[in-house]
């Protein structure tokens, strides 16, 4: 295929000498593979989107049918040393808001960097489709999620600078996931050192990285990026550029409120703030920034952050560019040795629960039972994986501040009527600091907001969790021999925050080690009751069934709660005690555990 890129853009046919369209000669035309061609063993499917060194590519892994990923190609030799510094630093950074790097490797003298396939819309076609202000609200829904991944990225050693944040470079899923892409001008540190990645979209990059003029860039050199991107989305309407407004005598930047007057006060001082001129008088991180979007705290800048020192670090080897005169094909490759996955901290961390036989349910010996504990029996389960702690408030509140609340689709038929009908946006005891600690489970959940956090997350890490079964449950409490707490058959009460332990409300999550279940679970005895996903009134010996399934959830029918709570006795706590409740309710000694089929990066196994 040839791009007829000193003309009008037009594709045409690998043989055509003149464009199809304007006539112009296509000797210097831009030459991309066709769909079908394959490029090692990536078979492209259409072209994204090209420049003038280069295209990316949407293609599928041959190796493994259905697998969908973005191939982005390099004709420059200059790009392809940018391609291998972004994958040696990026692919060590999984995180739910970037891309995916899967490898690098150099092809008949061209560069090529495969990632993770974003399906979606970027937010620059959002914006256009709307054709005027997008709603405040979902533009903070979109702004959280990219605090969280920019905090992080500037919370490394070295800082990670995005240093081309713009509508084009993020991209929203189907499912509402945002994703910040393209690291093409990406920077390692704050130091003084000016990057040799010059480059810029006018109208989102701070006067410092204008290369008529250019000076040191840091984390307030992004945040003034994400400024102009929110100022892009809430108004409709490009800002001036920076270094436009720093040769004028007056701001010709035009007020975000008088282009939208229904913009609340505190982000529109919030904006102001962030598009200052001055690196000194932008917000010092992003947390800053984000507290001051959500009104949360009077504007308070801080002196510049001192200019990081960067750590020695190895060299990375990789193969010089590649030029190919008339010589035979030449390949390379570049494999980094893959560090082990750091898990984000609001994803619960998962502990394997062997496959095989445990004892379910109460022996006659056990003088607390109940009669719906009996008879004991044996059960088989595959493998599977429990979560170590109950999920925090910290793990719950990026689903509050996120989209859980408002997108139907993680809902239940059932649970989302309610929500609507109750106009749900948070948990009962959100706000109350008694109960809302970070570290404290979170509490004052019911059912349904439990299955539509677990289906929330699975959207937001690709990997699915559930909440388990009964029997996964207390298997995961027990181990395989059937005692009575996850410790043993003899009560001792300074293992579980449990009435006995005088406590009288939650403590955080893991206050109770020697407690521990005989897989390394927490807290499965007191503290708070566990929602499963098991219908009530199912007798013994237990049968095994889909839980997960749609049809399985759907029924609004009561479910049942493991575990017992701070607010129980002994006899409660017990591993194999049952109570169950209508999917509404919500109690404050009431929260809930995540479960898998499969492991997660960064979990026990």
């Amino acid at each position: 295929m040839q791009i007829c890129k000193d003309g009008c853009g037009t594709h045409n046919p690998d043989t055509a000498r003149v464009c199809l369209h304007c006539q112009r000669s296509l000797r210097s035309a831009l030459r991309l593979y066709n769909p079908g061609d394959c490029v090692r063993t990536y078979r492209v499917g259409k072209i994204i989107g090209w420049g003038g060194f280069g295209a990316v590519y949407k293609a599928e892994d041959t190796r493994h049918p259905g697998s969908l990923f973005a191939l982005k190609e390099s004709l420059d030799p200059g790009s392809m040393i940018s391609f291998q510094d972004e994958f040696a630093v990026l692919h060590q950074h999984p995180h739910a808001h970037l891309p995916r790097y899967e490898e690098m490797f150099i092809e008949h003298g061209s560069g090529y960097l495969v990632m993770e396939f974003i399906p979606g819309q970027s937010l620059e076609e959002v914006s256009a489709a709307a054709g005027g202000p997008l709603e405040e609200t979902q533009v903070l829904g979109f702004a959280l999620q990219l605090c969280e991944v920019l905090d992080y990225l500037h919370r490394q050693n070295p800082p990670i600078l995005h240093r081309d944040l713009k509508p084009a470079n993020v991209r929203l899923t189907p499912s509402g996931l945002i994703k910040l892409v393209d690291f093409g001008l990406f920077k390692q540190g704050t130091d003084k050192v000016i990057s040799s990645r010059l480059g810029l979209s006018p109208a989102y990059a701070p006067v410092e990285q204008h290369p008529l003029n250019p000076d040191h860039t840091d984390q307030r050199s992004d945040i003034y990026s994400f400024g102009a991107t929110l100022y892009h989305l809430l108004t409709g309407e490009l800002p001036e550029t920076s270094f436009e407004r720093i040769k004028a005598e007056t701001d010709p930047l035009v007020p975000p409120e008088r282009l939208n007057p229904r913009l609340s006060h505190h982000v529109a001082t919030a904006l102001h703030t962030a598009l200052s001129l001055a690196m000194q008088d932008r917000y010092q991180d992003i947390a800053t920034f984000r507290r001051a979007l959500l009104g949360h705290a009077p504007v308070v800048l801080s002196p510049p952050p001192a200019p990081a020192v960067r750590a020695p670090q190895a060299p990375v080897v990789v193969p010089p560019a590649v030029r190919v005169p008339q010589a035979p094909m030449v390949s390379a490759t570049i494999r980094l040795p893959q560090p082990p996955p750091k898990q984000p901290a609001w994803i619960p961390e998962l502990l394997k629960v062997p496959g095989g036989p445990f004892l379910m349910g109460s022996s006659a010996a056990d003088k607390h039972a109940d009669s719906d504990e009996k008879p004991q029996h044996t059960l088989t389960l595959p493998d599977f994986w429990i979560g170590k702690t109950p999920v925090t408030n910290a793990q719950f509140r990026p689903f509050v501040e996120g989209d859980g609340y408002r997108n139907p689709r993680y809902w239940t038929t059932a649970g989302w009527q309610w929500r609507e009908s109750e106009k749900l946006v948070k948990p009962r005891h959100w706000d109350d600091a008694r109960w809302n600690g970070a570290d404290y489970p979170v509490v004052r959940v019911s059912w349904f907001e439990a299955v539509s956090y677990c289906r929330w997350l699975s959207v937001q890490t690709g990997h699915e969790f559930r909440l388990p079964s009964e029997a996964e449950w207390e298997k995961a409490a027990r181990g395989p021999d059937g005692r009575i707490w996850p410790w043993g058959n003899t009560w001792e009460m300074n293992r579980a925050n449990s009435s006995e332990a005088g406590v009288g409300k939650t403590t955080p999550v893991g206050q109770y080690p020697n407690g521990a279940s005989p897989y390394g679970a927490l807290d499965m005895a007191g503290n708070v009751w566990e929602w499963v996903a098991t219908k009530c009134g199912k007798r013994y010996p237990f049968t095994l069934e889909d839980e997960w399934s749609k049809a399985y959830l759907e029924h609004d029918v009561a479910r049942v709660w493991r575990g017992g709570s701070w607010y129980h006795r002994q006899k409660y706590v017990r591993g194999a005690y049952r109570y169950h409740d209508n999917a509404r309710n919500r109690y404050n000694d009431r929260g809930l555990r995540v479960a898998s089929r499969s492991p997660m990066p960064g979990s026990v196994s």
